[in-house]
């Protein structure tokens, strides 16, 4: 399904949760809006849902959702899921729709994480 562009936030706006893609950043957006954090997906693509078949487990992440450096740390505020993550695939990319369920449920995670550490800031 192709969309159109729109306005999407005000000049000087606060976003609480930035997500990269809409793959299964659609379903993080609307957990995130659950918890009451102000959510903006950024999408490349024309396409709702994206690229997701060009994608495969680039960012290895935690528990969380948060993206992992090479020591295994996590990076502060940076999430992925979906097939932007490693995480329960790692970098295997199953088949189509066998990332989604995960997807789902890492999004709902993310958008957890980050609404239980944006009431802490509050």
């Amino acid at each position: 399904m192709k969309r159109k562009s729109a306005e999407l936030v005000e000049e000087n706006s606060t976003i609480d949760l930035l997500i990269v893609g809409s793959e299964t950043g659609i379903a993080t957006a609307l957990a995130g809006h659950d918890k009451g954090l102000k959510c903006l997906i950024i999408e490349k693509t024309p396409y709702v849902g994206g690229s997701t078949a060009l994608s495969g487990g680039a960012m290895e992440t935690d528990e969380h959702g948060r993206v992992l450096c090479k020591d295994k740390s996590p990076i502060e505020g940076l999430y992925a899921v979906g097939n932007t993550a490693a995480n329960i695939f790692r970098s295997v990319y199953p088949g189509i729709g066998g990332t989604i369920c995960q997807g789902l449920v890492y999004g709902y995670i993310v958008a957890e994480h980050t609404s239980n550490l944006t009431l802490l800031k509050n």
